[in-house]
């Protein structure tokens, strides 16, 4: 039976790197109910074999896997790294005030 990490190719663990950034605007306790998926995301990585890193500055160039990504407005948005993951955990529909 195959491991986790032997799932993703040697080449590809080698190569990537991934940074897990949890928005968390000020004044606003609730981005708190983000901690557990975040973390989620960056263990699942770290089983995986991949290179991952969550809370501290990456150790080099990561890819962001940004987690409450509809907390931010779109002066921070716009400094997103154009390959920015943004992972949605809300639900997100036209007319939604997210997107307002």
């Amino acid at each position: 039976m195959a491991t986790r990490a032997s799932l993703v190719p040697q080449e590809a663990a080698a190569n990537r790197a991934f940074h897990v950034v949890q928005v968390r605007p000020s004044g606003y306790p609730h981005s708190g109910c983000l901690t557990e998926l975040a973390e989620t995301v960056y263990f699942g990585l770290r089983r995986l074999g991949l290179a991952a890193f969550y809370g501290d500055p990456p150790e080099r160039p990561a890819q962001q896997i940004v987690i409450g990504a509809h907390l931010l407005d779109e002066r921070q948005l716009s400094r997103l790294p154009a390959d920015a993951i943004l992972y949605n955990s809300e639900q997100i529909y036209p007319g939604s005030s997210w997107l307002a």
